[in-house]
């Protein structure tokens, strides 16, 4: 028996070694095996945390990013936001897109922040509604919807707290939890950006609103420091300052004690150290942001370009070959080349697939972050990205980084 057990083990620890050595095929299961991993909003520690994951939940890893970051299928919980000026409400909890090229912006948990954008939308795309809410936009309310995240947005998680197999997981110490310093390579921080997130999010402003309309000045100039004092640990992109500020300014507008007045300006002044110190930290993440958003428009750019110049040649040019016959001019072109359809189960990812002119399908396809397949439902096109293989659907699949459009927009 005790051979038995022994061999048993063996053979279990192998498989779960060969599981976490084996060349990834995307997309696969990991688990976290840290005991609080926050999800954040881009592949790096300069984009703020979206949500927490603890020890032993289960993620979907659909691309690796060289730093080591892995972009997963965004948890339950996750969302995103999209102003309503350019949502047309369908339903109780559907929409549809109003406009080109509408940006969708990753939620967070922890605030009201939202500037990290992966996915653009086009008019006539659908959205899924959780809740409308006014927020603040600069200086003024506007109003904004809460959605599921789209096709082909994703959140991030460094995979340096994942392993590929459940018999890997490693029993959780304390530290984990206790010493949140600590970065993906183990190195110590001297300020700790990971702190553990709650699941609901916090709100550091829930007591304030909860005193009574009459509280005394000082009650609430107390609170305010309170409050602030446990924000500001937290990372400064998850700061949120509208309510402080507003409570400030009542104060000052309104206490009739010289010394109240002398301490809200004195708040405010302080709000306004942690308010410059926000918006140096965040300037990083805003311009790798921009530079994605640069890099996506010179690529779409390109493509305009190529199609305007396809229907100045339209009449001098020959009959388009089949898919297969363009497929074979360049084979170390492109990774898949076929008519980008959508698949039945729309429910679970992949939902899209090339076919060929008989419309069987090649293989299955998934959007890298940022990328949006729906726009290209029925052309031929030509991908470029990354192989692997869907071992519950037992096909090859193809996670698109990058597509060209090969013929003009067939019929629906």
């Amino acid at each position: 028996m005790r051979h038995i057990l022994a061999t048993l083990l063996v053979l279990t620890g192998a498989a779960a070694a060969a599981a976490q050595s084996a060349e990834e095929r995307f997309p696969y299961s990991a688990f976290v095996n840290v005991g609080e991993a926050a999800v954040r909003s881009g592949p790096g520690e300069t984009f703020y945390p979206v949500l927490a994951l603890r020890h032993g939940d289960a993620v979907e890893v659909w691309r690796h990013d060289p730093a080591g970051w892995c972009a997963i299928r965004p948890p339950e919980g996750a969302f995103s936001w999209i102003s309503a000026d350019f949502v047309r409400r369908t339903g109780e909890s559907t929409g549809v897109v109003v406009g080109s090229q509408v940006n969708v912006r990753v939620g967070t948990v922890v605030s009201d922040l939202r500037d990290a954008v992966q996915v653009k939308l086009d008019d006539g795309e659908a959205v899924d509604i959780l809740e409308a809410r006014a927020l603040v936009t600069g200086d003024r309310e506007t109003l904004w919807y809460k959605i599921l995240p789209p096709s082909g947005e994703f959140r991030w998680i460094h995979q340096s707290q994942l392993v590929n197999h459940p018999d890997l997981l490693r029993r959780p110490a304390a530290a984990d939890v206790a010493q949140p310093n600590l970065g993906p390579s183990g190195d110590v921080r001297p300020v700790s950006y990971d702190e553990p997130l709650p699941r609901g999010g916090q709100d550091f402003t829930a007591r304030l609103r909860s005193l009574p309309a009459d509280a005394a000045p000082p009650t609430v100039l107390d609170e305010l420091e309170l409050a602030l004092s446990q924000m500001v640990v937290a990372e400064p992109t998850a700061w949120s300052f509208a309510e402080f500020t507003h409570r400030a300014d009542a104060i000052l507008e309104n206490a009739e004690s010289a010394g109240d007045r002398s301490r809200a300006r004195m708040f405010l002044s302080k709000l306004e150290r942690f308010e410059d110190i926000q918006k140096r930290y965040t300037s990083i993440a805003h311009l790798r942001t921009q530079t994605t958003e640069v890099e996506h428009g010179l690529a779409a750019g390109a493509t305009d370009d190529s199609a305007r110049r396809d229907e100045r040649e339209a009449s001098a040019r020959p009959p388009v070959p089949s898919i297969a016959e363009r497929a074979a001019l360049d084979p170390t072109r492109y990774d898949g080349v076929g008519r980008l359809m959508q698949i039945a189960d729309g429910k679970s990812a992949p939902s899209y697939a090339l076919t060929n002119d008989a419309g069987d399908v090649q293989m299955l396809v998934a959007p890298a972050p940022g990328v949006n397949l729906r726009q290209f439902l029925g052309l031929d096109v030509g991908i470029n990205g990354i192989r692997g293989y869907a071992a519950d659907k037992g096909r090859d699949q193809l996670t698109a980084k990058r597509i060209d459009v090969l013929e003009s927009r067939l019929r629906r």
